[in-house]
């Protein structure tokens, strides 16, 4: 964890209701959004994620979105 060792932390569970058509999309707006707060605020995201009618998103279609969204960011880095 990239937390300011000589600081103690608060560990605070937030939900973020994110406009999206699939997963994938939703994680990477998700991930856009969160590049704007500071370094020394750490962020990740659980395997716990609904639709808008609270049906559950299978973990497997969770790692599917994640993994599609870090291909198009090193692909992304790669063109720089």
């Amino acid at each position: 964890m990239r937390i300011m060792a000589d600081l103690p932390y608060f560990r605070i569970v937030t939900c973020i209701d994110v406009p999206a058509s699939t997963p994938e999309e939703a994680y990477e707006l998700l991930r856009k959004a969160l590049r704007s707060i500071p370094e020394s605020v750490v962020w990740e995201s659980s395997d716990e994620w609904y639709t808008d009618d609270g049906t559950q998103v299978p973990v497997e279609e969770i790692e599917k979105a994640r993994m599609a969204v870090f291909k198009k960011e090193d692909e992304d880095e790669d063109k720089v």
